[in-house]
């Protein structure tokens, strides 16, 4: 066979051996009995970066070796990509089958994760990367392996996917990854910072401050510092008081924009430097990131022009109704439980009391809304939020015409319904929020009953059922 590839390297053990052609420029940096390391360049990337390909000893003593080259390339400047067998799992849901998995044999692998400020770039397809094929009830699946990044190859790379493919032949599934260097233009909307109001002028002056990078003002510390130690006067003392002063003012604004941002409760004063920390705020980028989806047909849909016009299509279809007249003659099976006074009092319009309280109880740290407001505006201020209310309320009264008209069916003498004995109760139906479970028998003519039970439903909510 045939491979095309004009160039090879292995390393001492021939345990990971690597192919590439002319169309790619490699530079072996590290090659020893656990990985290689190498610098690539490619035509259509935008700068050269770093993979590190990983097939790691059994013995857990044997992988230190490993761990400590890691902690030593993580230092470096470029995007860098770390791949291959780990022989380890990283949580215990990473492990199908067999004994539970004590976590503990995995703390030294996570913390070096950590420690390099690596993060998982996660995966499409089965579950698990590594099956031991045994028989009668001993087979185990694990995750042993994967593809970690650092942030800066998440910042310049943002796109990268890895697919687990099928096993053939072998106790491993390959690992197919996909490195895309293409930037997005992404529109970013107006957020809101919860900051912004602790200071006096809210949002005038906090806005163009927070603006401002916190590096100017190390700047400033570092001339001042300077100035001081050139000429130690009193006036000289008090600058660079006011200027440190200044710096941690705005150390700590950086640091709750950040808080906000990610929405990290476990973030603490000085978690923002730490490597895992930005990974992590690349990885929640990541995640947004769709790279294929998957149609009504069971096609594969990828490309970020087509992905879109898919989506599009999907919920265009979705929330797209019918102009006809609902046929509103159904409702009869709803019975008036509202008073003329409860309803007067529902459509009146709610006091200041009232929307004051409403909003005060509102999470501050809660989700933008699509205006890119949260609760701490509107707690911080006297805005008023808009939204939707009536919408839940719709979807609760066409839930419950649908369970109305089931248990009307009781009084149809064709239709026999379900009990648990002669005498118990007639229960066709159970109803818990968006889900309703059906209880009947096979014979076609109660099948017919409750189909168009379920028919005439769609008909009056103008919403499907999904008969999957």
């Amino acid at each position: 066979m045939q491979m095309l590839m004009n160039h090879s390297h292995s390393n001492p053990n021939n345990k990971i051996w690597l192919f590439w052609s002319d169309e790619v420029t490699w530079d072996i940096l590290e090659s020893d009995e656990q990985h290689i390391t190498c610098e690539i360049s490619h035509e259509s990337c935008s700068e050269k970066f770093l993979m590190t390909y990983v097939y790691a000893k059994c013995k857990d003593q044997l992988k230190r070796p490993l761990w400590e080259d890691m902690l030593k390339w993580s230092a470096t400047r470029y995007p860098w990509c770390i791949i291959g067998n780990f022989n380890f799992i990283s949580s215990i849901d990473e492990k199908l089958g067999g004994k539970d998995y004590n976590i503990t044999k995995s703390l030294e692998f996570i913390s070096i994760i950590e420690a390099c400020g690596l993060l998982d770039l996660g995966y499409s397809g089965q579950n698990y990367t590594w099956c031991n094929h045994r028989k009668d009830g001993s087979r185990i699946w694990k995750r042993l392996d994967r593809g970690m990044t650092n942030d800066k190859w998440l910042e310049t790379m943002p796109h990268s996917s890895i697919t687990h493919l099928p096993s053939v032949g072998s106790d491993h599934c390959p690992l197919l990854m996909e490195i895309c260097d293409f930037q997005t233009n992404v529109i970013k909307y107006f957020k809101f910072l919860n900051c912004w109001t602790e200071n006096e002028s809210f949002l005038t002056t906090v806005e163009n401050c927070w603006k401002r990078e916190v590096k100017q003002y190390e700047e400033w510390v570092k001339k001042a510092e300077n100035d001081f130690i050139l000429d130690n006067s009193t006036d000289n003392c008090e600058k660079l008081n006011a200027v440190n002063g200044h710096y941690i003012k705005y150390l700590k604004l950086e640091y709750k924009i950040l808080q906000q941002k990610t929405q990290l409760h476990w973030l603490k004063e000085g978690d923002a430097n730490s490597k895992y920390f930005h990974a992590v705020i690349r990885g929640k980028r990541k995640r947004m990131v769709i790279h294929k989806i998957m149609d009504d047909k069971g096609s594969w849909i990828q490309g970020e022009d087509n992905i879109a016009k898919e989506a599009c299509k999907y919920f265009e279809e979705i929330f797209t109704g019918n102009s006809e007249r609902i046929n509103d003659d159904t409702l009869y099976c709803i019975n008036h439980m509202i008073t003329l006074a409860q309803n007067e009092d529902l459509d009146r319009i709610p006091t200041e009391e009232e929307m004051r309280s409403t909003v005060m109880s509102m999470n501050p740290n809660s989700a933008l809304g699509p205006d890119g407001f949260g609760g701490k505006f509107y707690q911080s201020s006297r805005g008023l939020k808009q939204g939707d209310p009536l919408s839940p309320a719709l979807f609760i009264l066409g839930a419950e015409v649908l369970s109305k008209q089931l248990s009307l069916l009781y009084q149809n003498q064709l239709y026999r319904g379900f009990q648990m004995k002669a005498n118990g109760p007639k229960v066709n139906h159970l109803s818990f929020a968006d889900n309703i479970i059906i209880f009947t028998s096979t014979e076609s003519n109660l099948l017919h009953l409750i189909m168009n039970t379920i028919e005439s439903s769609e008909r009056i909510s103008d919403q499907k059922v999904n008969k999957d």
